[in-house]
């Protein structure tokens, strides 16, 4: 049976996206600081105001090879078919997997699995940015990346550029990793709460 949720998160293991389910969310998964925690989907109600939520899917982590059977790999990819938008999520803290590779490896066993999910909408969270000193540096050099020019959301009050983006026509897009543009990419820290209240209207408003 197909999973169905509104936004999925994907990222490798370690990742902290369990840690987020449970910060912005009901779900209560197990986190462990080892490889494969979670070894079925997690589902939590995500509340953003008495009117709205939406259902988030904490997917296991996802390791090279996935596509071909590896790990838990096609089960897990095959949970995520059925949800509304992607969150990629990367964590900002490795030095030795930097983001863009991280991006690059979920992306490429994605496609290989089905180019429909692929295809999906999706966004990049930048975790654990807490613990990285450069991180508007980062995440500058992230949206230039992906063809992507950083803007202020003063709508939700984030005192730097951690928010919705638009395509900066000026670069060439062919250049772009994938044909589609990311609906955000945002900093935050699942651990100390950072920006993860800005996130449950970010993932809203990418869901209407």
């Amino acid at each position: 049976l197909k999973l169905i949720a509104d936004i999925g998160l994907v990222g490798f293991p370690n990742a902290g996206k369990s840690t987020l389910i449970s910060t912005i969310s009901n779900a209560k998964p197990k986190i462990a600081n080892y490889e494969f925690t979670t070894l079925v989907p997690n589902l939590g109600v995500v509340s953003v105001d008495e009117k709205s939520e939406f259902l988030m899917a904490d997917i296991p982590g996802i390791i090279e090879g996935a596509s071909e059977g590896k790990g838990l790999g096609i089960s897990f990819l095959k949970h995520i078919e059925r949800t509304k938008v992607l969150a990629f999520v990367l964590d900002a803290s490795r030095l030795d997997f930097g983001i863009k590779e991280q991006y690059k490896r979920l992306r490429l066993e994605l496609e290989k699995f089905s180019p429909t999910l692929a295809n999906k909408p999706f966004g990049v969270l930048l975790n654990k940015c807490d613990v990285v000193e450069n991180i508007d540096e980062m995440t500058k050099d992230f949206c230039a990346f992906l063809n992507l020019e950083a803007q202020k959301l003063n709508a939700f009050d984030l005192e730097s550029y951690l928010g919705f983006l638009h395509p900066n026509l000026t670069s060439d897009f062919e250049n772009s990793p994938n044909e589609q543009s990311a609906l955000f990419v945002l900093p935050l820290s699942a651990v100390s709460a950072l920006n993860t209240h800005a996130l449950k209207f970010v993932l809203l408003k990418a869901l209407q």
